[in-house]
């Protein structure tokens, strides 16, 4: 939280980063993982969609996706960021059904678009709810747009 506010930001990120990626045991991935939900930066929420989508474990997987989609101090803005990737790994047939699951969870996090499961209703999140919704939160206050509100 600390290195969220820009206390020894670099060095937390670093060792939490290093956890998240390559420490043996899932629980403490799983936590370190936790921790970065706290960071803020666009740079985390990258390494958040690799533990997401890579990570051996589902309990990893699936905090990390949270983190993601609607945890954390992440603004909406930076999170939608991610939809194109989520969209890409939605329709990616190599993708299961238990990771396609949690992607629509977190588009429907990100975009408020509670209906958005199924292919043919992520073409318009495609074309134009990213758009609008990129405007309307450059509109909004910053407390409006968090995803916690």
């Amino acid at each position: 939280m600390l290195a969220g506010r820009g206390v020894d930001y670099e060095r937390i990120h670093g060792v939490l980063a290093n956890y998240a990626r390559y420490d043996q045991n899932a629980g403490v991935r799983q936590w370190a993982v936790e921790g970065m939900r706290f960071l803020g930066k666009d740079e985390v929420l990258d390494e958040l969609f690799t533990s997401f989508t890579e990570d051996p474990a589902a309990s990893v997987r699936d905090r990390a996706g949270c983190n993601i989609s609607d945890c954390g101090i992440f603004t909406r803005k930076q999170r939608m960021r991610i939809v194109p990737r989520l969209l890409d790994l939605a329709m990616n047939p190599r993708t299961t059904g238990q990771m396609r699951s949690w992607t629509f969870l977190a588009l429907q996090e990100i975009t408020d678009e509670k209906s958005a499961c199924g292919r043919a209703r992520l073409e318009p999140l495609v074309s134009g709810t990213r758009l609008r919704k990129m405007a309307e939160f450059e509109r909004l206050d910053w407390w409006q747009i968090r995803g916690d509100e």
